[in-house]
């Protein structure tokens, strides 16, 4: 007898245990879990949210569970204790009602056990649920870091095009408005400033030619070269302005054509076009240089004109175009016939 007390005593325990076990693994996976559904707002991942969300065991759930296995343990135990013990007495009376309290508690404990792994693995699925939001979490963190970096990156090169885009407008603007200077040196500097910009930056090389051309075809009043200085009614001021206008054309001719020699890489601009047309050159030369397309239609050639060796493309025109000295051309090959003067040269 005293041993199936203590028996009895021990599964009471036992179940007890069992029980306080699953109502501690409960509480430990409603703590983790509301944590575990906050950090998972973070995501933009909705579905990781719910599945976090959906682990919260509610504590009414639990309570319900546990009632209903006391109230089933209690139902299987007064079951087999009538049921088992009827028609008995003495010692088979007893050994019948230990054996109805050893089964229910049996079943009890069984049903704390499920419950208890049951619990187990919600909680194990909660933290793994939890790691899951985190790394999600972290995954998008780093993707919006590195699309943030991206668009500084971005922005900041844009932003470094568009500052070398106006100081190159700046630039071009600036030394523009020196041309019409009345001082020398501002017009040459502007100038030199203009071939500097087309040197470094390729994509202005066309407007810088296309300047210097457009200036060789402002009127020029050669005449006054001729005739010298205070000479047939011009005054001194005139013939010194006329001078210093034919230093700063002879200038511009000398920085056209020194971008003309493919010989030399570093100033070598290729795939020129030049309209001289209707321009006055000074001392012209194009000895030894292959010109792609040139105009001189109408020009006016003060001085010699020397093409030495110049090889001209189809697209070349000397149509028109006047000689005030003479006009070396031995060397030079023209691929179709060109007209000077009124007349045709080969």
């Amino acid at each position: 007898m005293e041993a199936r007390l203590r028996w009895l005593n021990n599964k009471i325990d036992i179940g007890a245990g069992v029980l306080v076990w699953s109502v501690a693994n409960c509480a430990l996976v409603n703590e983790v879990d509301p944590n575990s559904a906050s950090k998972a707002a973070a995501p933009t991942d909705r579905l990781a949210s719910r599945s976090a969300t959906a682990t919260v065991l509610p504590w009414r759930a639990l309570a319900l569970t546990a009632v209903a296995i006391f109230v089933f343990t209690g139902i299987v135990i007064v079951t087999l204790w009538w049921v088992g013990s009827r028609g008995l007495s003495g010692s088979d009376l007893v050994a019948a009602r230990f054996d109805a309290v050893k089964i229910g508690l049996s079943v009890g404990v069984g049903g704390g056990g499920v419950v208890a792994l049951y619990l187990n693995w919600r909680r194990q699925r909660s933290s793994e649920a939890d790691l899951d939001n985190r790394e999600r979490t972290l995954v998008h963190q780093q993707q919006v870091a590195a699309e943030n970096r991206d668009h500084q990156a971005q922005v900041a090169a844009d932003a470094r095009i568009d500052a070398a885009a106006r100081r190159i407008t700046e630039l071009f603007t600036k030394a523009a408005e020196h041309l019409g200077s009345d001082s020398l040196p501002v017009r040459l500097a502007a100038f030199y400033a203009l071939e500097r910009l087309g040197q470094e930056n390729e994509s202005q090389r066309a407007s810088v030619r296309k300047l210097f051309c457009a200036y060789l075809r402002m009127p020029f009043d050669s005449d006054i070269l001729d005739s010298g200085e205070g000479e047939c009614g011009h005054s001194k001021s005139d013939y010194r302005r006329v001078m210093q206008e034919r230093e700063v054309r002879l200038s511009v001719q000398q920085i056209l054509l020194d971008h003309f020699n493919p010989d030399v890489l570093e100033k070598f601009w290729p795939g020129q076009e030049l309209d001289l047309a209707r321009a006055t050159l000074i001392d012209f030369d194009l000895t030894d240089l292959n010109v792609n397309s040139i105009s001189f239609k109408d020009a006016i050639f003060v001085g010699d004109a020397k093409f030495v060796r110049t090889l001209f493309a189809d697209s070349s025109t000397f149509a028109n175009a006047r000689f005030s000295g003479r006009a070396k051309l031995s060397g030079s090959n023209v691929r179709r016939r060109r007209h000077l003067c009124g007349r045709e040269i080969l």
